[in-house]
Parts: C-alpha cells; sequence; structure tokens
C-alpha cells in the first residue's frame, strides 16, 4: 500500500454524514455559554506513510476552519490526536482543555505528551495557526505496567460507533467537532497498521510473547552523541523539538530499522539521531515466556532544547 521506499499514498473515503462547512450553537444552561458545533468541511482523508498512519477531516470554515487528526505508529487499542485551528483560538487557553470523545465516553483531561517546559508544547500548525495534541479517547487507569507492542493490537469499531462527536472545553467555552459514528474510521486506521508492521517485516502475533522488553547497554556512547548533533539549520534558527525514535532490535541485540517521528513542529530536524542510535547503539534483546531473545521494539524521546 504505497510504503516501498518510502512513499506515501493518500486514500480516501466516506462516513456518513453530509459535508458542511458550518457552525450552530448547541443548547446550554442558563449559568455557561452554548457549544458552538462545526460540522464537516471534507471528506477523511487517510495518510499512509513510513512512519505512521494519520486520518484527517476539516471542519468549520472562514475563521473557524479547523483541522483535526488521529494517529498512530503501530497496531494499537488507542491513539494521538490533534487539532488545529478556528476550534484552538476560540478556546483561548490551551493549559488545560477537557476533551469528550462523546457520547459514548467520559471527558478527561487533554496532557501535552511532551515536557512542560519546552518551548514547544503549545506550537503552530502551517496553515491553520495555534495547534493541541494529546493521547487517547477515554481515561485510561494508571498501570505501572510495562506497555507492550503488539501486531494484534487494534481500535474497537464497537468504541467507534460509540462517538459521534469530539468536544473540547476550556474554562466556559465549548467547541464541539461533528464527527459523526467512527466505526468505519477506526476499521480504516487498524488496517492502515496492519500494513505498517508488514512495512516494517513483522506481522501476525509480533510481540505477543513477549515479557522482558529489550534493554540498551551503551547508552552512555550513544546518548551524548545525539545531544551533541543538534541540526545546524534548526539551531540557527533557534528552533526546538520533540522527536520519538521506533528502533526495531532484533534478537542479537542490534538494531534493523529505526524511524523518526516527529512530535512536534520538527521541519529542519533531521534523521541523524536515528542514524546515531543504528550506527552506535547495542542492546540486551526482548525476551520470551521462554526467556529466548525475539525481535521487539525500543522506543526513544528526543527533546532539543536551545538555550
Amino acid at each position: 500500500l504505497g510504503r516501498e521506499g518510502f512513499s506515501v499514498r493518500v486514500e480516501y473515503f466516506w462516513l456518513a454524514g453530509a459535508t458542511v462547512s458550518a457552525f450552530a450553537c448547541g443548547a446550554a444552561r442558563a449559568d455557561e455559554q452554548p457549544v458552538i458545533v462545526l460540522k464537516p468541511a471534507s471528506e477523511w482523508n487517510l495518510n499512509y506513510a513510513e512512519d505512521r498512519c494519520r486520518l484527517g477531516r476539516l471542519f468549520g470554515g472562514g475563521t473557524d476552519e479547523t483541522i483535526f487528526w488521529i494517529e498512530q505508529s503501530a497496531p494499537s487499542a488507542s491513539f494521538s490526536w490533534l487539532i488545529a485551528g478556528g476550534v484552538v483560538d476560540r478556546l483561548r487557553s490551551t493549559s488545560r482543555v477537557t476533551v469528550a470523545f462523546g457520547p459514548g465516553f467520559e471527558p478527561f483531561d487533554a496532557k501535552l505528551p511532551i515536557p512542560k517546559n519546552f518551548r514547544g508544547a503549545e506550537f503552530e500548525l502551517a496553515g491553520y495557526g495555534k495547534a493541541l495534541q494529546s493521547t487517547g479517547y477515554y481515561q485510561e487507569s494508571p498501570t505501572n505496567e510495562s506497555i507492550v507492542e503488539t501486531a494484534s493490537q487494534q481500535l474497537d469499531r464497537e468504541d467507534g460507533a460509540k462517538i459521534e462527536f469530539v468536544e473540547f472545553k476550556s474554562g466556559e467555552r465549548r467547541v464541539r467537532l461533528a464527527t459523526g459514528n467512527l466505526a468505519a474510521a477506526f476499521t480504516a486506521m487498524n488496517a492502515c497498521t496492519a500494513n505498517l508492521y508488514e512495512f516494517w517485516g513483522v506481522a501476525g502475533d509480533f510481540g505477543s510473547d513477549v515479557v522482558e522488553q529489550p534493554r540498551p547497554k551503551n547508552q552512555r556512547d550513544w546518548a551524548p552523541r545525539i545531544q551533541r548533533h543538534y541540526p545546524i539549520k534548526a539551531k540557527l534558527r533557534g528552533e526546538d523539538a520533540a522527536l520519538t525514535l521506533k528502533a526495531l532490535i532484533g534478537s542479537d541485540g542490534r538494531v534493523e530499522k529505526c524511524i523518526t517521528i516527529k512530535n512536534s513542529r520538527a521541519e529542519n530536524f533531521d534523521e541523524s539521531a536515528c542514524d546515531t542510535v543504528k550506527e552506535y547503539a547495542e542492546f540486551e534483546p526482548a525476551r520470551d515466556k521462554n526467556g529466548s531473545p525475539t525481535r521487539s521494539f525500543y522506543t526513544i524521546s528526543v527533546v532539543y532544547e536551545t538555550n
């Protein structure tokens, strides 16, 4: 599906509901502001890329034009999401935002996936303005268990059928995206991430028997190399970035593949961090339930900040 040679294929499909560029005000109690409803202004756009699957759609129009997308970098029962444009402007503040994938799921606090002191935590998306990003569509219970990626994980279509809108609330300001039923959207994302794992060379029940995650053996050797190599173009412009490195660790502990996933606006950041990991990093491989070494993923977070 277009991943070979790091090419990109964009696929389009229709979900139920009319495509209308407009907004409406919902009913509200006397002590709160009415909810502003933005209706779809485009079909869903599913992007097959080499490092992630992204499903996006436009809502509203004019100064209210808003882009919303969900994305995954591997098969998963959850996803990250981003919203930018008119909705974020109407919220005024992104320091504390509550989001609800309703009516099936209760509201929860949106949490930024990158450090609070990072200047790019509240960033702008080119062409849309201020953006907000977070993870999940319901409040997950805290856990100390290790998260193991497996090729058999996927979004629950029944959960998608419970979602008809996504609502954002900051203070008394409430804005709702009329997404419509997301069952078909969840199914499309599952197909895309299954193809993503095939691109990585893993499929089937990959990772399902991992009981011990891979561990870096020589992190003191390669981590400083990443820190020292601040891409010159980004450094000259005083740009910060938050990146995630997704590395496939073989049963021999060597890095088979590495892809950079940019969590923030990072046009001038190259693949040097991944190149360093591939060249210098060594790992104790993951172990399966029998104690045998096996292939697994290792995730590395990298934050570049100018002084």
